[in-house]
């Protein structure tokens, strides 16, 4: 009897090692292969802020389209004051970069307008610019708090499109300071002045045909007004 139960318990032990032993070896299920798959991240995916900004700067050359240079170191065509008794010039002392800014330089009385600006070789269509372009240019005064009113563009027919300075920088100080100005923030709706009735009138820029960048300095104090401008450009 106990030979009998030694033989088994023996048989047992090996059976139960065997079942053990297969458990252990078993195939995953094709479910359980999936899940010990890893899976890729979902940050992998996605293309990083390098190859982001690299395809914006893509984009951006695939436009075509190249700044219109106002002024940089050199009049293009002509400049002007108003009273015409100021001054204007290309000035080497005192500059952003390059070899020179434009200095304007006025004096007026009080009640009297004034105001400059620089006109092109030949009118250009700044349509394209319309949606993303931007107004640039840097500008300082001589003393500070000079009176630079507005900026803005004239077409060929003499109507204006002018934007409040002060809504892109504080005061014009002794310091360069750069404005940008987004061409979509000037309208279509604009002014032209009619010496027959002394008096501004209204109508449409033409903004395929754009011959001057213009600052109005406002009304005349009586004092002499100095400002450097330089870099004038519209960009892309």
């Amino acid at each position: 009897m106990n030979k009998q139960l030694k033989l088994f318990i023996v048989l047992a032990s090996v059976v139960f090692i065997f079942s053990c032993a297969t458990q252990h070896t078993q195939t995953p299920s094709p479910k359980q292969e999936s899940s010990q798959v890893q899976q890729p991240s979902s940050t992998s995916a996605q293309p990083s802020a390098t190859a982001q900004a690299q395809a914006t700067s893509s984009q951006t050359q695939t436009t075509g389209l190249k700044p219109v240079v106002f002024f940089d170191d050199v009049f293009p065509s002509y400049g002007y004051t108003y009273p015409e008794n100021g001054l204007y010039r290309e000035w080497i002392d005192e500059k952003k970069s390059g070899l020179a800014s434009a200095r304007f330089q006025w004096r007026a009385g009080k009640g009297s307008w004034c105001g400059g600006g620089i006109g092109l070789v030949r009118p250009v269509d700044l349509t394209p610019y319309r949606q993303n372009g931007k107004l640039e240019f840097w500008i300082k005064g001589e003393k500070g708090l000079e009176g630079v009113r507005k900026v803005g563009f004239q077409d060929s027919k003499g109507y204006y499109s002018m934007r409040p300075l002060r809504l892109y920088i504080r005061d014009v100080t002794t310091d360069w300071q750069k404005v940008s100005i987004p061409m979509s923030h000037f309208s279509d709706e604009a002014l032209m002045w009619d010496p027959s009735v002394g008096q501004e009138i209204p109508g449409t820029i033409d903004w395929t045909s754009i011959v001057q960048i213009k600052f109005d300095f406002g009304e005349g104090t009586g004092e002499t007004n100095t400002i450097y401008v330089d870099e004038i450009k519209v960009v892309p």
